[in-house]
């Protein structure tokens, strides 16, 4: 286990380039960091191998054979010859042309470097009102530079400052250059929250069919709560025609907040020629859903969403239904889920995705049960609004595979099949985030959404289970409890997040997925349990599903940090890798050994599955496992009956304690007269494993009859502890 934590350090710390540019999304004291956690990674990771090398190789290869045929070294080193030869191949990010140099500034919204262009370009082309316009926006980080999280420094920026800038064009002689400086400083004001201010130096322009003087002024008014004088500066903005999209967008959220429930109103902000195309897209899905259009509903929700679609994001989604779905597909053993169905089942989960939006659009336009900001009101919203909606669209499938088809036939079958309808739920969820400019939240986005959707649905599937299995009554009551736990949850989430107030619980977001990764490595394992076609030589060893798993993740944010360096240079990538390095790497960690600690125990129900370091052991590895049983002392009751050879068959749990092993002589053994087939084994040391090779003691028990063994309660009498045996 120490191996696996070294090592996923080094895959993740190693994949970071070599050289990062200021203004270019690179922040040194992350860079910092990650050298460091890259430095503990190695020594640590060189110090577990060399103690297992020590320790527990019985090979004959030296240290070098055996550190090059661990799968994860091959890893690390694999990702660190990637990134290294990505930094050589493709340079630096900016290019000669600064035109290209600000279209990457905008996809990337690298503010400082947006207004540094554009402040050139006002320069050289003091009357293209578009340039300065851009530059103003740019360092305030208003509309389309607007960051969606982190600290603002644009303003800390003296030399990029439009105020002096534009007091010097105020100076100028020539008064269409002062009408520019009016405008600057106008628009400056109002995005430091100055209308007054602003208004006085709007209305002081000669020229008033200078493009963005009336968008602003309209917004001005708009904020003075005077929507009529709004509505006429808007329409005068449409008239100039240099801002028409900001001005037909402004103009239609007016209109629209100012008379919402006007169903004439809407329709006719829609069908407007001039306004209609840069109406906002809930605006017409608010009139489609009140009016019933439900085929132009469709239309307009599928357009935005194949409108949106970006390829990077459309190939590391798949890329991440891949992984998770493998990762399941590997958790039976014998891979008995084909890969056609896989696909059909998620593809399935994908199309049901689509029936969330009209649910969440009739809840707001019809019932106007929506986010308002206020805790208890969206709390309730993310319950019911969102939580509902959510595992009620991706439980629909799982009911209709359930009585149209065969494929559920064990409690397994319900939590895979659930996973796989979440997977492609999330696989349609996460296209809509995966956007142009998106690219760095691929691996966040495939760490967490995906597996809370999965531990939700398989949730909701392991009530079923219960209900069928367990109790074997209270199927409706007892699987609308776990359907409304599930949504509760997927609230909780959810609430924390969006709303402004719980932004201070957010940790619990974090707490939440540890416990979704350990609950739901539990339902795994309950179904592991309770195979029809249980046998424990073919069930999974969990570390090595943990570093197929591990080496999936690690394959997703190299995808991530390629596809970065390709689109933006390997400058932005390494921004945007060191940004999320250190959380990403242990959220890593925790998924998959969460996720993979599981304990087959046939017949057993496990309800949490926490782990620690030294539980990992795959005590199934033993059954099958042929041995030679020597008497441990002279004086034992076993030298009447041992050496023996026989082969472990089994593993039964008594009184709880799983660790028994059910073994069968090749010949029986007489023990004071009495022939015995079958004995239990259990390691004298704790967690050990049963292994031929190390000459381990064990105990050996006898037990009155097979009826002993399969009684829910085991008594004292049924067993009689013999002594302790030596493997050979």
């Amino acid at each position: 286990m120490q191996r696996l934590l070294a090592l996923l350090m080094i895959a993740t710390a190693s994949a970071s380039p070599l050289h990062a540019a200021e203004g270019v999304g690179a922040v040194y004291p992350k860079g910092l960091l990650a050298l460091v956690f890259v430095g503990i990674a190695f020594v640590v990771g060189a110090m577990s191998l060399i103690w297992e090398f020590g320790n527990r190789y019985k090979g004959k290869a030296g240290f070098w054979s055996f550190a090059w045929n661990k799968p994860l070294v091959k890893l690390a080193l694999g990702c660190l010859g990637l990134v290294l030869l990505m930094n050589v191949l493709l340079g630096n990010d900016l290019s000669e042309n600064r035109y290209e140099n600000l279209e990457f500034a905008k996809l990337r919204k690298i503010s400082r470097l947006g207004a540094s262009i554009n402040r050139e370009l006002a320069t050289e082309f003091p009357y293209i009102a578009h340039y300065h316009y851009d530059y103003i926006a740019a360092y305030h980080e208003e509309d389309a530079w607007e960051q969606t999280g982190g600290i603002s420094t644009q303003r800390d920026d003296e030399q990029l400052s439009p105020t002096p800038y534009y007091q010097r064009l105020l100076s100028h002689g020539r008064a269409n250059l002062q009408d520019y400086g009016y405008l600057g400083m106008g628009i400056s004001e109002y995005f430091e929250s100055m209308p007054n201010l602003a208004y006085r130096q709007l209305m002081l322009m000669r020229d008033t069919a200078i493009p963005y003087r009336n968008l602003f002024l309209g917004r001005i008014h708009r904020d003075w709560g005077m929507p009529t004088e709004a509505a006429y500066y808007f329409h005068r903005e449409l008239e100039v025609g240099g801002a028409k999209q900001l001005a037909a967008r402004d103009y239609a959220r007016l209109v629209y907040h100012d008379r919402r429930d006007s169903i004439e109103q809407l329709r006719a902000l829609v069908e407007d020629a001039e306004i209609g195309p840069h109406v906002p897209a809930y605006m017409a899905r608010n009139l489609y859903v009140r009016e019933g259009a439900l085929g132009a509903y469709m239309a307009l929700i599928l357009s935005e969403w194949w409108n949106g679609l970006n390829w990077i994001g459309l190939l590391g989604a798949l890329l991440g239904v891949w992984v998770w779905a493998g990762f399941l597909r590997k958790v039976e053993g014998r891979q008995r889920y084909a890969w056609p169905v896989i696909a059909l089942v998620v593809a399935t989960g994908g199309l049901f995705c689509f029936l969330a939006l009209p649910l969440y659009d009739y809840l707001e336009f019809v019932f106007d049960f929506k986010e308002t900001g206020d805790p208890w009101q969206d709390f309730l919203f993310c319950w019911f609004g969102i939580g509902v909606v959510e595992e009620f669209v991706k439980f629909l499938p799982l009911l209709l595979l359930w009585r149209t088809t065969r494929l559920l036939q064990t409690p397994l079958d319900f939590i895979i099949y659930a996973s796989l309808i979440a997977l492609g739920f999330a696989f349609v969820e996460n296209l809509v985030y995966f956007d142009s400019g998106n690219e760095n939240i691929l691996h966040a986005r495939l760490l967490t959404a995906v597996v809370i959707h999965v531990f939700l649905s398989a949730t909701v599937a392991f009530a079923i289970v219960l209900a069928r299995y367990r109790f074997q009554r209270g199927l409706i009551p007892i699987t609308i409890a776990g359907f409304m736990f599930a949504a509760l949850l997927h609230g909780l989430y959810d609430f924390v997040i969006l709303n402004h107030s719980a932004h201070i619980f957010i940790f619990l977001t974090y707490g939440l997925l540890l416990y979704a990764t350990f609950q739901f490595a539990a339902y795994l394992n309950n179904g592991l349990n309770h195979l029809s076609h249980y046998n424990a030589k073919h069930l999974p060893d969990p570390n090595k599903l943990a570093e197929s798993l591990l080496i999936g993740l690690v394959g997703i944010l190299m995808f991530e940090f390629m596809s970065m360096a390709l689109i933006y240079g390997p400058m932005v990538a390494t921004g945007e890798f060191l940004q999320s390095l250190t959380v990403s790497s242990f959220l890593m960690f925790f998924l998959v050994l969460n996720l993979t600690n599981i304990d087959v125990v046939r017949g057993e129900w496990v309800w949490v599955r926490p782990w620690s370091f030294q539980s990992r052991r795959n005590y199934n590895s033993a059954v099958g496992k042929r041995l030679e049983l020597l008497a441990g002392r002279r004086e034992s009751v076993l030298n009447g009956m041992l050496p023996a050879r026989g082969e472990v068959i089994g593993r039964i749990s008594v009184a709880g304690d799983n660790g028994f092993f059910l073994f069968e002589f090749d010949q029986p053994a007489v023990l004071l007269g009495h022939p015995l087939r079958y004995v239990l084994l259990k390691a004298k040391e704790k967690d050990e494993v049963i292994e031929p090779e190390f000459k381990m003691e064990v105990g050996m028990v006898a037990f009155r009859d097979q009826d002993s063994l399969l009684r829910a309660k085991h008594r004292k009498a049924d067993f009689k502890f013999l002594d302790f045996a030596v493997i050979r």
